[in-house]
């Protein structure tokens, strides 16, 4: 079986980052509710980003090597992975200097990932979260709407045997 993350965030519980309303005894015991469908992973980070439509996030960490050290890791880690969308978006002078200098790819890509595994119902508004390029984040959170210097995330909670993946609208650049 999997390991679920509990956590108790102002009084409401959650299990890997999903809300559990108060429950209710029945005849063989209690029923909970929860705000979405628990998903087990089916693999790590690095096998988690193809069915979340993050493929060029896999293809550059992976061409850069840092696929196996990393998304393979035994982690926890945490994945801010842009959408194939948000890499279409770039400006042409970011995506040529992604292909182009390694180094700037390197430090941009592990610009994305924060060690230890942390879900959603952990952030806080104005927490500021250090990267693995040795950069910091700023989480902002109106209403249910959250960001990550900016970017909005489209897909959060996305479990991972070795962490967890939230997936953005934009790709974050130090």
């Amino acid at each position: 079986g999997d390991t679920l993350s509990i956590t108790i965030v102002g009084g409401s519980v959650f299990v890997d980052g999903n809300r559990i309303a108060p429950g209710f005894e029945g005849a063989d015991g209690y029923l909970y509710t929860m705000d979405d469908v628990l998903v087990p992973a089916f693999g790590d980070v690095g096998e988690e980003l193809g069915p979340l439509g993050c493929i060029t996030m896999g293809e550059l960490m992976f061409s850069a090597g840092l696929g196996d050290e990393l998304l393979r890791s035994d982690g926890p880690l945490t994945l801010f992975a842009p959408d194939d969308a948000a890499f279409g978006g770039l400006p042409d002078s970011s995506a040529e200097r992604l292909q182009t200098d390694e180094t700037w790819r390197t430090q941009l890509l592990t610009y994305h990932i924060v060690p230890g595994k942390i879900t959603t119902d952990q952030l806080e508004d104005g927490m500021i979260l250090d990267t693995l390029a040795g950069v910091s984040l700023t989480v902002r959170i109106v209403g249910d709407v959250i960001t990550i210097d900016g970017n909005q995330i489209l897909l959060k909670n996305a479990q991972a045997t070795n962490g967890v993946v939230h997936v953005l609208a934009g790709v974050l650049q130090p």
